[in-house]
């Protein structure tokens, strides 16, 4: 708890007197390998892991009088693998070319909340049982991911002739269009629905290195794959959204009927997701060791050159606004150049 003096007093945050520390096991399986005469080695690492009381943030309803209060989450489990390979291409005299590849997944679930429990019923409306209630506020459901997506299903824009129906939900021509679910003519959390993941469902790395004499060239790319992230820029519904310095959106006409991107001031009654999915070629290098025997009546031990460049380049499935990496802010690439002397 916080307590702030100013031109009045006041409560900063709500107190949770039974919060308690985490609690955490893990187990792991290993396996290290090496064939065809140290060509191909690699590991391979199974984990599983159980965390209980886990700490979080929880939202409140409004009538508590605070916007969210520190909790423990009953319990989460958290399941995956890694593998690295590493790889001895090719080694012919004075050439030489190796490689790393690395692959990681990871899945969690939410086990447990906070023990409230509900009635289970059946269509007629009869007690048939309990569960455990899922927090609807923080969109945090059992069995699923903490970071599952759970929204509106948008199914394109409302088009022309489509007035009428656009209407009922208080939208018209131009703005996005949401699935109703259940067809009861309102959006309610009946209507929202799983639907993706905001952060990645696999990552991998890949790393090259070739050598011919003195000459040396590699790099290094990664990549996180199959996240989704929140992009309601596309509603075009900002303030002075006619008027703005950011990106110069595509947006949605009576002439230029689009599905993706809305009209000029739309009303959005839900969430936009796009899919943030990257490669990224992080750095090249190339660098040369000048020769020994040019040195040696210089009394120079080593001398190497080298020059790089980093964040090169990216690669993305649908996002198209600055480093997906950096919240669409642009991430300035880097020139480098080096040399190594050694007396």
């Amino acid at each position: 708890m916080k307590v702030y003096l100013s031109s009045q007093l006041y409560v900063n945050r709500m107190a949770n007197l039974g919060l308690k520390w985490e609690n955490k096991s893990s187990y792991n399986a290993g396996l290290d390998f090496s064939i065809f005469q140290g060509r191909l080695s690699g590991a391979l690492d199974f984990y599983t892991a159980t965390t209980q009381d886990l700490l979080v943030d929880r939202a409140l309803p409004e009538i508590i009088g605070f916007n969210s209060v520190a909790a423990n989450l009953g319990e989460l489990s958290n399941k995956g693998f890694d593998i690295t390979l590493n790889s001895n291409i090719m080694n012919r005299g004075d050439f030489s070319w190796n490689a790393t590849a690395i692959f990681m997944l990871n899945r969690r679930k939410i086990v447990k909340l906070y023990g409230d429990m509900v009635d289970v019923k059946d269509s007629e409306g009869n007690i048939v049982g309990q569960k455990e209630a899922d927090d609807v506020k923080n969109r945090w459901f059992i069995g699923q991911d903490p970071d599952r997506i759970w929204a509106y299903q948008r199914n394109g824009i409302w088009q022309l002739g489509e007035e009428e129906m656009a209407a009922k939900y208080g939208n018209q021509p131009g703005d996005f269009k949401y699935i109703d679910q259940n067809g009861d003519g309102v959006l309610t959390d009946a209507d929202r629905v799983f639907q993706g993941y905001t952060t990645p469902r696999f990552r991998w790395s890949f790393r090259n290195e070739l050598r011919y004499k003195d000459l040396s060239f590699s790099f290094f790319m990664y990549s996180n794959w199959g996240h989704f992230a929140e992009f309601n820029r596309a509603a075009n519904n900002s303030n002075f959204a006619d008027r703005s310095t950011d990106y110069a959106l595509p947006r949605w006409t009576p002439e230029n009927p689009i599905t993706d991107y809305a009209r000029i001031g739309s009303k959005n009654n839900g969430t936009n997701y796009i899919n943030k999915s990257y490669i990224r070629l992080e750095n090249i290098v190339l660098s040369y060791s000048i020769p020994k025997i040019l040195l040696n009546s210089l009394k120079i031990k080593q001398l190497r050159v080298a020059a790089s460049v980093r964040n090169v380049a990216y690669w993305t499935k649908d996002w198209r606004f600055g480093d997906p990496e950096a919240s669409g802010d642009p991430t300035p690439r880097t020139y480098n150049l080096s040399l190594n002397l050694t007396l």
